[in-house]
């Protein structure tokens, strides 16, 4: 009989034969005995018989174990495979009924496996007011300011980044904050009037050691509400949502617009709502949501935990990994009935542990006690050559004395501020529902992306403090609140950008969207913003113009025919230069960056492109003076160079 023993507590009488007494003081070789007899519970360990042969009754630890009856080598470290304890799941055909002990005969076993995966968002501090908003540890996002492109029916390359929108948490500022912007939550950045921005999808430096480190993403951007992708409203796109309406990261490296054609993106350009200008009011006829709002799903955890169809008893032979069911394929489309078990086991299914006395190749007398023979081994020669590299090496220093390498397994930083976030419309619809989340603390991250210009300066460690939930009206206020009256901005559609949005060419049943989340970035004026936070917004942006005597760089990407999307809907949506014709404003002209020219109405341009109130005006004024007196050392160092008198 070699099967486990009925319990852990039965005892085993182990026989040991040819075992050695310890050395006599005087140098002796151990003598042999007779055969050592011990009764042992089948569950102790061979370290632990080691240690009773040789500490209880002074016996010389034998290099190995022999079983006489098959020859089998064991040894001291010999380790055996056990498998984990597993959870039993029954199917059932009522989806209503599916809980931690069933699953629905229509739901993929990779969907159950992920029941409890969740999306965490961060915030990193650089300690500079350029932060980012950090998913999970796996995908960094960072809104970056920008040259508005001009709109001019002509395709212009990506401008580069002149520097990252600060990011702020609603919750910090609620008491001076309005109820429609907490009530939804989330985040808040400062943008000027027809300011233009783009969005970095990247890793961060915290997930070179994270284990989300290869996770997958797919991401809605919303421009009030209004997909970026599709150009459909996000309540009615959840009724009829059959094309790629989203972003797929690894592949999506930014987003400068909405997609209007193939290939072709409109910048997007911050507008004040109540204007006309936003994608979201000629979409809808209203603005009443602005900013951004980002959904995040997150792809399946692949081989989170191991199925297979229930049995009698575990099997040795089920650690061969084609006995375990496909993970994306559902009980139905496996064969499996309603009523019918599986098995769940962590992934992977088995652990190691040290072989017991229980393991060993023994027979049974006619007492019923169980007896294993042994015979002990002793390799001499080993010995005498480990005796002699051994006096080698403590003349050269023990070998035990060299320093270990300690890995550091701590906290550098975190506030333990629960993780959390708020079901995506693909759960519920309501404005709260969707728009809450919490902040964690996070690591400091060092934003790297080759649009980067100039590179930014190295960051420091920062701390993140819970975002915004909703408002709950019964819990007492800590001290009045003083709220302000802000003024909301969204986006509207501005010069045309060459910009692919990749395809994505993953499995259907890639996305768990039961775990989306989304979060709300509100954009408010540089005005309110300062006034909500009491900090000074950036300066106004640089204009296309400016972008090119300071050699800004344009980046031309490789465009991946096929393998992007077509535009979406946005036919009827207006550029914010058409906008301006129809309100009869003077719009800016067209600009070749590789070829510029000097603005003859350099004054017009600098106040219609920002000038919306006297605290814009006060900047543009001194911009423009700047720049006429630009133009006019240029004209004085020609004239010089002209008449001789200048040597460049």
């Amino acid at each position: 009989m070699t099967a486990k023993l009925p319990g852990e507590d039965e005892r085993i009488k182990v026989v040991v034969g040819n075992l050695r007494k310890k050395e006599k003081e005087d140098g002796g070789v151990g003598q042999k005995d007779v055969p050592f007899e011990i009764h042992v519970t089948s569950d102790c360990t061979l370290p632990e018989l080691w240690r009773v042969l040789e500490e209880e009754h002074g016996y010389s630890p034998p290099d190995s174990l022999i079983q006489t009856r098959d020859d089998r080598v064991r040894r001291r470290s010999d380790l055996k495979s056990v498998f984990h304890p597993y959870t039993e799941l029954e199917i059932v055909s009522d989806k209503s009924a599916a809980d931690e002990t069933h699953i629905y005969i229509n739901e993929a076993l990779q969907a159950a496996s992920n029941r409890d995966q969740d999306v965490v968002f961060n915030i990193e501090y650089d300690g500079k007011g350029q932060n980012s908003l950090i998913i999970d540890d796996a995908l960094q996002l960072v809104f970056h300011r920008t040259v508005r492109m001009p709109d001019d029916d002509r395709l212009h390359s990506l401008p580069a980044s002149v520097g990252t929108f600060p990011l702020y948490n609603t919750e910090d500022y609620a008491d001076r904050l309005p109820e429609n912007i907490l009530e939804k939550g989330g985040l808040f950045l400062p943008m000027w009037q027809r300011e233009a921005l783009w969005i970095e999808l990247s890793r961060p430096k915290s997930s070179y050691t994270s284990r989300r480190s290869s996770q997958t993403y797919a991401i809605r951007v919303y421009v009030g509400q209004i997909n970026a992708v599709s150009g459909k409203n996000m309540m009615e796109e959840r009724a009829n949502r059959q094309e790629q309406d989203y972003l797929v990261f690894p592949g999506q490296p930014w987003i400068d617009g909405i997609c209007v054609t193939t290939g072709v993106v409109r910048q997007f350009v911050a507008m004040p709502l109540g204007s006309g200008y936003t994608v979201e009011g000629q979409k809808t006829g209203e603005e009443k949501h602005g900013g951004l709002q980002i959904e995040i799903i997150p792809a399946y955890r692949k081989k989170a935990q191991k199925w297979r169809a229930a049995a009698e008893e575990e099997e040795e032979a089920l650690q061969d990994p084609r006995l375990y069911l496909d993970e994306s394929k559902t009980p139905a489309e496996l064969g499996l009935e309603a009523g019918s078990k599986v098995w769940v086991y962590p992934s992977p299914p088995t652990y190691r542990k040290p072989v017991e006395v229980g393991d060993l190749y023994w027979v049974r007398e006619e007492s019923g006690l169980g007896v294993a023979n042994l015979e002990a081994f002793y390799d001499d020669y080993r010995r005498s050559a480990s005796t002699f590299m051994g006096s080698r090496s403590r003349a050269m220093g023990d070998s035990h004395d060299l320093a270990r390498p300690t890995w550091f397994n701590g906290t550098l930083a975190g506030s333990g501020v629960n993780p959390g976030g708020a079901p995506s419309l693909n759960q519920q619809c309501t404005a709260a529902a969707t728009a809450s989340l919490s902040l964690s603390d996070a690591y400091l991250g060092d934003p790297d992306s080759p649009r980067m210009a100039p590179p930014p300066s190295k960051a420091r460690k920062g701390r993140a403090r819970p975002m915004g939930h909703p408002r709950n009206s019964s819990k007492p206020e800590s001290s009045p609140r003083q709220v302000l009256n802000v003024k909301a901005m969204g986006l509207a559609a501005g010069g045309k950008l060459v910009q692919d949005i990749i395809a994505d060419r993953n499995p259907p049943n890639t996305w768990n969207v039961d775990a989306a989340r989304q979060i709300n970035i509100h954009i408010l004026d540089p005005a309110s913003c300062e006034s909500v936070t009491h900090i000074v917004p950036p300066p106004i942006p640089m204009s296309a113009y400016e972008a090119v005597l300071s050699k800004l760089p344009f980046f031309v990407v490789e465009e991946q025919i096929d393998n992007r999307l077509e535009g979406g809907d946005f036919d009827n949506v207006k550029s914010v230069s058409k906008m301006d014709e129809t309100k009869g404003l003077v719009s800016e002209p067209s600009l070749d960056p590789n070829q510029p020219t000097i603005c003859s109405s350099l004054f017009d341009l600098a106040i219609i492109n920002f000038a919306t109130c006297a605290y814009e005006q006060q900047h543009q004024l001194w911009k423009a003076l700047f720049q006429v007196l630009h133009v006019a050392l240029v004209a004085m160092q020609r004239f010089l160079e002209w008449l001789g008198l200048l040597r460049l």
